[in-house]
């Protein structure tokens, strides 16, 4: 299974509770989404190439990154 990439974020900063919206490829298999580093409850996946999900309390200023099923362990 080829890893999850994000190209875009939608808006691209954003406060707790906003919802972002990631575009990318191979998202279909993402059962985990975090915000440089912390990790939000709150995500749906849309399509392969679209997600949204919201910045959970504690994040900081960084990346969010997609986690594909097979990177739980």
């Amino acid at each position: 299974v080829p890893a999850p990439t994000v190209t875009r974020l939608t808006p691209a900063t954003g406060v707790v509770g906003t919802v972002v919206t990631l575009t990318g490829t191979n998202l279909l298999g993402v059962t985990a989404v975090q915000f440089n580093g912390t990790p939000t409850s709150s995500f749906s996946v849309l399509t392969a190439t679209s997600l949204t999900a919201t910045v959970p309390p504690g994040a900081a200023t960084g990346p969010a990154n997609p986690r594909p099923q097979s990177a739980q362990r």
